[in-house]
């Protein structure tokens, strides 16, 4: 038989027969007729640019047409997002379904499958497994019974659902265009030959676990592999009639501000076989972010996570970085828990990153914390176990600690008076209306308190300093805030003098905090610290000042709070609170206190050093902390190794 792919779809009515199958002749004439013509121009599209044969390069050439004929736009609405055939193989061969593998009989699935690319390419795998079975080189080189048989294992053992009717056609129609080689030998044989309509279900997916579901009785049972790129699309983005199905549905993980894709994680393993394997991308907010910690929680409970690729951003105009996930559905606790799992890059997936044991999840509150290494834990936990935490003396009675953030305001320094309530307040990000009574704001009453200098007309009483930007150790700028205005939070005047200021944000990747001695205001993006009082006369300001200026207490932060991605992330006061801190006991602790303090100051006085001098002093006080905190020779340089200098 010697016709193009096109006619041989026009001869067969194929498309035809798949608008039926898939009741697209319900819709209006006009719809109707708009869905043929766009399927049309793919394929002909497809035809122009390929002379395929079966074994393309892109195997998904239909849904990579399909992509640049719908804008991202559109297609991220749907959580519609092509997965390029790199990461399709990785997950494959991350999973071993591999055409030397014996996959002749494994289930497989793919619950959000688009046009095809993870089908096609277990299709591709299928037949090449089938090929070595049957000890030939080529297609061509199969009898008519070998293909057949080809056909059938691929009906009976690959699945694919789709929430888009048109996803469906075009998976039907990249089935038909990898297997056209397969069919031509057959028709040869079978003039008759019946075109097979695949395994792919018009579904809502989210329905799986519903007691009607059709997908998890009879003859499908579960599977041996479920793989996929699941849509991503939080709460708000979730289209009604799908949110409805989530709520109406027995999903355990549909709590709190939920994303689409968790519910694809949690179906895909209740719809594997035990220990069959699941391989996702996803977005890697899912290692960490809070509203995923019920998600990563299910998973721990339910599977062993073999491995955690980082992928970063790997789509067409997608700002959403990911991660490659590969889990194997577990009963067992004992090897969940002793599980190993392993992390790498994506990019050079032949090297291991570094790998940790399962259990440690549970201690990290069900966090994935793919950013530590054994040493970190080890060291983390001495941390965390055997010095106070700063919340712990905030609370002791010994000593009178203080922590609050500046005045409840931003640097711009921008506030608007309420005409019905009569105070002011920070002007509002959106609607202009009164936080205080709800009253209707009017920009004329807009005001800006603070001011870079204060002139002759300004009223002295009415004006404080106010902190405008610091370094390490060092206030940078200084300027003046208005505090008689009401409504405003300016808090107790008292925490603002003889004080530690820390910013949110970081100075080249460490912890950036400074002294201020007289009277100075500040803004919300700073915390003030303060030790009022305490029993241990070492315990002081600029000890501790010392203390959250190390490259130690950055390397606890940077490793507690931060991602493989953020190496260190905007420091919030109940991180600050986090921090182990060391109450100099004996007489060598005291000593060492002491030194951390004189070296503080020598810093304080020169504002005008060059870095050289800073960095020495530094140095020393960096080596007086490890002293104080009984840190090893060994860890010492793993953290300096780290740390920038």
């Amino acid at each position: 038989m010697n016709i193009s792919f096109l006619d041989f779809l026009k001869e067969k009515q194929v498309i035809e027969q798949l608008f039926n199958f898939y009741h697209l002749h319900e819709k209006k004439p006009y719809e109707l007729n708009k869905i043929k013509i766009f399927v049309r121009k793919i394929i002909e599209e497809v035809q122009e640019i390929d002379n395929w044969n079966g074994m393309s390069e892109r195997t998904d050439r239909i849904g990579f047409i399909y992509t640049n004929k719908v804008s991202y736009e559109k297609r991220k609405k749907k959580g519609e997002i092509y997965t390029p055939k790199s990461v399709v193989n990785m997950i494959l061969n991350a999973t071993n379904y591999k055409a030397t593998e014996d996959i002749s009989n494994k289930k497989i699935i793919d619950l959000s499958c688009g046009s095809g690319s993870f089908l096609l390419e277990t299709t591709t795998r299928l037949i090449l497994n089938s090929l070595l079975s049957f000890n030939v080189d080529n297609i061509s080189d199969l009898s008519f019974e070998q293909c057949k048989l080809i056909l059938n294992s691929i009906k009976d053992n690959i699945y694919g659902i789709d929430i888009n009717p048109m996803a469906c056609i075009l998976c039907q129609i990249n089935f038909h265009y990898k297997l056209f080689t397969l069919y031509v030998k057959i028709i040869k044989n079978v003039k008759d030959f019946e075109i097979p309509v695949y395994n792919i279900l018009n579904s809502n997916s989210i329905t799986l676990i519903d007691k009607k579901s059709k997908l998890l009785s009879g003859n499908f049972g579960k599977f041996d592999f479920v793989f996929g790129n699941p849509p991503y699309l939080f709460i708000r983005e979730i289209p009604k009639s799908m949110i409805d199905s989530i709520n109406n549905s027995r999903l355990e993980t549909k709590k709190g501000q939920y994303d689409l894709y968790q519910f694809f994680l949690e179906l895909g393993i209740k719809i594997l076989k035990d220990e069959g394997i699941l391989g996702y991308i996803i977005p890697d907010s899912f290692l960490a972010l809070s509203n995923r910690k019920i998600i990563r929680r299910f998973i721990y409970l339910n599977t062993e996570i073999i491995e955690i690729s980082i992928v970063g951003s790997k789509f067409d105009s997608s700002s959403v970085s990911n991660i490659i996930i590969i889990l194997k559905k577990q009963q067992d606790k004992q090897k969940r828990e002793r599980n190993i799992v392993n992390v790498n890059n994506f990019k050079n997936i032949q090297t291991k990153s570094h790998s940790f044991r399962q259990e440690r999840i549970k201690i990290w509150n069900y966090k994935f914390l793919i950013n530590l290494n054994e040493r970190d834990m080890e060291l983390l936990k001495r941390l965390n176990q055997s010095f106070h935490k700063l919340k712990d003396l905030k609370n002791n009675n010994n000593y009178h600690i203080s922590l609050n953030r500046g005045v409840e305001l931003s640097k711009k320094g921008q506030i608007i008076f309420c005409a019905n309530c009569k105070k002011y307040i920070p002007i509002p990000n959106r609607n202009y209306k009164c936080s205080m009574c709800g009253g209707d704001l009017e920009e004329i009453y807009k005001e800006k308190i603070i001011v870079k200098k204060l002139d002759p007309t300004l009223s002295q009483e009415e004006y404080k300093p106010f902190i405008y930007s610091i370094n390490r150790y060092h206030i940078t700028e200084k300027r003046y805030i208005n505090i008689k205005k009401p409504g405003i939070n300016y808090k107790n005047l008292d925490i603002y003098e003889n004080n530690i200021l820390i910013r949110q944000l970081n100075q080249g990747n460490l912890i950036c905090a400074a002294y201020n001695g007289d009277i100075a205001l500040n803004s919300q993006s700073f915390y003030n610290l303060k030790i009022k009082s305490s029993i241990t006369p070492e315990f002081n300001n600029l000890f501790l000042l010392g203390l959250l200026n190390s490259h130690l207490l950055s390397y606890f932060f940077i490793k507690s709070f931060g991602s493989y991605k953020q190496l260190f992330p905007r420091i919030l006061i109940e991180k600050i609170y986090e921090l182990p801190i060391k109450i100099p006991s004996n007489s060598k602790e005291k000593t060492l206190a002491k030194s951390i303090r004189g070296d503080v100051e020598l810093i304080l006085q020169m504002e005008k050093a060059n870095r050289i001098q800073v960095s020495k002093i530094q140095k020393r006080l960096d080596k007086n902390v490890y002293d104080l905190y009984n840190i090893n020779p060994s860890n010492r340089k793993y953290i300096e190794d780290l740390i920038p200098s």
